[in-house]
C-alpha cells in the first residue's frame, strides 16, 4: 500500500513539477527557435548554392568544344603555312 501524501508535501511536489513543466516548455520553446534559424539559414545557403550552379552553368555554355577549338587550329596552321611559304618564297626572290 502506498502511505497517503502529507498537504506540505504534495503543494512542494506540485511546484516542483509546474517547475520542470515550465523549464521544459522553455527549453522546447528555445529549441524551436534555433531550429527555425538552422532551416532559415540551411535555405539561404541552398539558394546560393543554387545561383553558383546556375553560374557554372551559364559559363560553361560559352566554353568552346575540343572540337571547335581542334578546326580552328587546323585552320590557323594552314594559313600560317600559306603565309610561310609566301615569305619564304619572297626572300628566295629577293635573296
Amino acid at each position: 500500500m502506498t502511505e497517503p501524501v502529507c498537504g506540505a508535501c504534495k503543494s512542494y511536489i506540485d511546484v516542483r513539477l509546474r517547475d520542470a513543466e515550465k523549464r521544459v516548455a522553455a527549453e522546447f520553446a528555445a529549441t524551436r527557435v534555433a531550429i527555425d534559424k538552422a532551416e532559415a539559414a540551411l535555405g539561404l545557403r541552398l539558394e546560393a548554392m543554387n545561383e553558383f550552379r546556375a553560374q557554372i552553368n551559364a559559363e560553361r555554355s560559352r566554353y568552346v568544344t575540343r572540337d571547335a577549338m581542334q578546326a580552328h587550329i587546323r585552320v590557323y596552321t594552314a594559313v600560317i603555312m600559306a603565309v610561310m611559304s609566301v615569305v619564304a618564297l619572297v626572300f628566295k626572290v629577293a635573296g
